[in-house]
């Protein structure tokens, strides 16, 4: 199943509470906007992506 997070502060609170990881091993395919992506989540993410 692929999930659209569309809204930078849903990704924040999952930063935040420390649960990226446990986001990432479930059975989803994540996506976000490339303007999200753009203006929010490349200063966050580490570098080569």
């Amino acid at each position: 199943m692929l999930l659209i997070i569309s809204d930078a502060s849903v990704l924040i609170d999952i930063e935040h509470g420390e649960l990226t990881s446990i986001m990432f091993s479930l059975p989803y395919q994540f996506s976000v906007p490339d303007i999200l992506f753009y203006m929010v989540l490349k200063y966050m993410a580490p570098s080569g992506l």
